[in-house]
């Protein structure tokens, strides 16, 4: 995706089906910031690699993971270790979605998401530290639109903040 960022409110829509064409294309991205969070927090790899195109691109971590088999083996490869069941329970909440560029066939926008994190091993609601398990990530994404529907061409996250203790944090230098 390329081109600058345009706030939502600078569209130059003027009139109504305009707008609502608008904003059900937005709603469509959203839904999909939404569906990320949720299939990686349950752990159903299959359902998030489909939410890429078939040379979609996501910047995990640095790492480029391109197309839906990539995602979906570099997740499973990673297992409890990183995001397997027996190791994490989490849960990624969207917020601050904004819809930057927006047109029929291509939309840009940036969302974050408000991470938490449980490592305990018990059954039932899981207890955690907030001291070391919350970040925030802000998201950039492109999606395009195919026959299928809308889906990511690309999906870039940046750590915002993160719990002194999140595993894998150094400790900040005085």
């Amino acid at each position: 995706c390329r081109g600058g960022k345009d706030h939502w409110f600078k569209t130059g829509v003027t009139n109504i089906m305009e707008i609502n064409e608008r904003q059900s294309i937005e709603w469509e991205c959203l839904k999909l910031c939404n569906a990320f969070g949720y299939y990686l927090d349950q752990f159903d790899f299959d359902a998030l690699g489909n939410l890429f195109l078939p040379d979609g691109v996501w910047n995990r971590h640095g790492h480029e993971l391109r197309g839906p088999q990539q995602i979906r083996e570099q997740l499973l490869q990673d297992g409890p270790k990183k995001s397997g069941p027996a190791m994490r329970t989490g849960m990624h909440f969207v917020t601050n979605f904004v819809p930057h560029d927006v047109n029929a066939n291509e939309v840009k926008s940036t969302c974050y998401a408000l991470v938490f994190s449980s490592r305990a091993k018990t059954d039932g609601v899981k207890r955690f530290d907030p001291m070391s398990n919350i970040q925030t990530i802000l998201y950039t994404d492109c999606f395009r639109k195919t026959p299928q529907g809308w889906r990511f061409a690309s999906r870039s996250g940046d750590y915002k903040l993160r719990s002194p203790g999140w595993p894998g944090t150094q400790p900040e230098s005085a």
